[in-house]
């Protein structure tokens, strides 16, 4: 199979950039909503932003080369910006041009001329980062991959998202995996590795059905090379690199839970796996790393600022052994948060643009992220009084908690599938002897008192989660200010947040509304995730601060004079 346009750009754009150029995962905030807005002019999603060159003077990245997986944007300073697939390139060709000017000074002039199929042809010159005549045989081999995967009709990869928004079918060989590690050393699963499986399973949102076929898996396994190949078929160059190393991330996570931090490198699983996906020692120590700093966030010595340390320090290492900063965090943390729990709480750090997460969480369990220009990330760096400094210690900390809650909650349902099913089993038989059916008879007793146990919890989880959502609702808007809403998600990374708050809100008639009656008002029928969520993104967009409010009433005043 011939090279991917991705594998093409992460091999080769060091070669072609000496400047400021940014690879996907780890594009900065500020950059990706620069080049969207200048070079693209909002024509493509921040998820499909696979590479940023920027050429500005002040480095809004507003200016340069935008690259997707078959586009390239690009936009000189004061010129219109130009855009083509890497398919419609005829041709990438280098250019020198020698010039003398009036005092008799030869000018050289170094650029590359782009021709379309169309039959247009533009340039791209005056920037002093680029080696021009790599560029042009840098979009040559682009252009030749991106013809060639078009006439191949091959399938499109599934592109990067956290590993909950994956297929069920790859979650579920993800998880496979995992039972295969916990069942190589004795073919048994015990009680601490179980709890952790329980844990994974219920941060990668299993639905029942499917766990119930893998507690069954554990009996009649499958190769775990012949697993890890299916995995990977479906998925694209970059999310194949994250799902690997997010996997060997918690396989070493349960090793150290369960055999108390022993030599995870030597144990057989995972040398094995580290040969199939060509994951080194040096990559394993990150993880180990990683899997440290998230414990912290238990350590009572450990504060806001020290988990912030923390985590700088992962991206340090990660970028020393080459290793995508959102794969560590693709299936979640492994003390229990989501892909969407860990990138809120790195958002409250000022840390979410800098782990590359916003543009790779979506849905309704995102959270907005605001980097480190973000009011939040600005009042943490420059300091809190005492009490502040573990707030956001605590937040993560409940989020913890809720995730424990909910696998048990999850585990309590699955003890009910299989009483059922075990009396249902019972009733079938066909044996009447008196002893057998004093045993039955135990037997039943036993089962209706778990699943008395069994419902009883489940009553008092829905109590917490209702008494939850009620304390919820009381911090977020039951009237909601649209125009406001409006002002504060005008930039790429935040305008998707624009209809998903809408959305937990419906027009009803108001009597008293002085306009034309209608008003947005909060919906009854919102789970406590969803005020969850509502209560978190409105948070990170800054809603009920003085500085949206300057934002709206900027918005109004333009709006007026353009009237």
């Amino acid at each position: 199979m011939s090279k991917s346009t991705f594998s093409i750009i992460s091999q080769s754009y060091g070669d072609v950039f000496t400047g400021s150029a940014y690879l996907a995962p780890n594009i900065p905030e500020k950059k990706i909503n620069g080049a969207i807005e200048g070079i693209a002019r909002k024509q493509v999603a921040p998820n499909q932003v696979l590479l940023v060159f920027d050429t500005t003077l002040w480095g809004g990245a507003g200016d340069g080369i935008l690259l997707t997986r078959d586009t390239l944007f690009y936009k000189e300073l004061l010129q219109d910006p130009h855009q083509v697939d890497f398919a419609a390139i005829q041709a990438a060709e280098y250019k020198c041009d020698v010039s003398v000017n009036k005092k008799g000074k030869e000018i050289v002039s170094k650029y590359v001329r782009i021709t379309t199929t169309a039959g247009e042809s533009w340039d791209i010159k005056n920037a002093t980062d680029i080696n021009y005549e790599a560029l042009a045989q840098w979009l040559t081999e682009l252009s030749a991959a991106s013809r060639e995967q078009a006439e191949s009709q091959e399938e499109p990869r599934l592109e990067r998202r956290s590993l909950e928004a994956m297929p069920i079918e790859i979650r579920k060989t993800y998880l496979k995996i995992v039972v295969n590690s916990m069942l190589d050393d004795d073919g048994q699963i015990d009680e601490q590795e179980f709890s952790q499986l329980y844990s994974l399973i219920a941060r990668l949102e299993m639905p029942a059905e499917e766990r119930f076929a893998l507690l069954c898996y554990q009996s009649q396994t499958e190769p775990t090379e012949q697993l890890v190949a299916e995995m990977c078929a479906p998925l694209d160059d970059l999310a194949r690199q994250e799902i690997q190393f997010s996997l060997m991330k918690d396989l070493i996570y349960i090793q150290m839970q369960v055999k108390d931090d022993a030599d995870y490198q030597n144990v057989p699983f995972i040398r094995e796996f580290a040969r199939l996906c060509h994951i080194s020692d040096e990559q394993m120590g990150l993880f180990k790393q990683a899997i440290d700093n998230d414990r912290k966030i238990f350590d009572d010595d450990t504060d806001d600022s020290a988990l912030e340390a923390g985590f700088r320090n992962i991206a340090k290492g990660a970028a020393a052994v080459g290793v995508p900063l959102a794969a560590l965090y693709f299936s979640g943390s492994v003390i229990g948060l989501s892909a969407a729990g860990i990138t809120s709480g790195l958002a409250t750090l000022g840390l979410g643009g800098l782990f590359g997460l916003s543009s790779m969480v979506t849905g309704i369990g995102a959270v907005i992220l605001l980097g480190l220009g973000a009011k939040k990330g600005v009042e943490h760096l420059t300091g809190q009084n005492e009490i502040d400094k573990r707030k956001r210690k605590e937040a993560l900390l409940l989020a913890v908690n809720k995730h424990l809650q909910k696998s048990i909650n999850m585990l309590m349902q699955d003890i009910n599938y299989f009483t059922t099913q075990l009396a249902e089993e019972i009733a079938k038989s066909e044996e009447r002897t008196a002893l057998i059916e004093e045993q039955q008879a135990r037997l039943r007793a036993l089962i209706a008192r778990l699943r008395v146990m069994s419902g009883g919890g489940a009553c008092l989880s829905q109590e917490s989660r209702y008494a939850e959502l009620t304390a919820l609702r009381q911090g977020l808007p039951h009237r909601l200010d649209v125009e406001r809403l409006k002002a504060i998600t005008n930039t790429p990374t935040t305008q998707e947040f624009y209809e998903g708050v809408l959305a937990f809100y419906e027009k009803r008639t108001d009597p008293e509304s002085k306009e034309n009656g209608e008003i947005y008002a909060l919906r009854n029928d919102l789970s406590r995730d969803d005020a969850a969520y509502l209560a978190d993104v409105l948070k990170r967009l800054d809603y009920f601060s003085a500085a949206s409010l300057a934002r709206q009433g900027l918005q109004n005043l333009g709006n007026f004079f353009r009237k």
